[in-house]
């Protein structure tokens, strides 16, 4: 295997399960979110709420103060928007190219990483990252290792924590 296409396909085969099992994951989250934000409609703790907020803010709209509500639970806004606009089919196409582009990833790190021949590729490790993307590790040749990892980043001058992802060639 010599070929930047061979390699990229052969780690995608072993990386393309794991980023199926991560759609099914956040459409479960986002389908299950519809149904909390459905059960703050008559929770009656909620409607009191709302109605003394309401007397404060004439302004204040019911759904806007579910979304308040629902972040101050730990939702992002976009599951909120996806829970709250889109069909579960429509959801499951989303993740599907969500997912393809975090694969496509793959192709970009390895044209940039591997500028040598590559005659074996063997897996050493493969799992789920920080934010659902995999992490995982290959040795080329039998010496050379290409790996990504998520992490955490962020700090004085980024506005808000994400994450990332790595790749490295050792």
């Amino acid at each position: 295997m010599t070929n930047l296409t061979a390699i990229i396909k052969d780690i995608k085969e072993t990386a393309t399960p794991l980023m199926n099992k991560w759609v099914n994951d956040r459409t479960a989250y986002v389908m299950n979110l519809k149904d909390v934000q459905k059960a703050l409609d008559t929770d009656e703790e909620f409607v009191a709420e709302y109605a003394t907020y309401r007397a404060r803010d004439r302004y204040l709209s019911r759904s806007t103060f579910k979304f308040i509500k629902l972040q101050g639970k730990g939702y992002t806004k976009g599951d909120i928007m996806l829970a709250s606009y889109e069909s579960e089919a429509s959801i499951r196409i989303k993740m599907k190219k969500d997912a393809d582009h975090k694969l496509a990833k793959i192709d970009v790190a390895v044209a940039k990483k591997i500028n040598f021949d590559v005659k074996s590729v063997e897996k050493l490790y493969l799992d789920e990252g920080k934010d659902g993307f995999i992490e995982g590790a290959w040795k080329l040749n039998g010496e050379k290792i290409f790996s990504f990892d998520t992490i955490y980043a962020g700090g004085y001058n980024i506005q808000c924590l994400h994450v990332r992802t790595k790749y490295k060639l050792k």
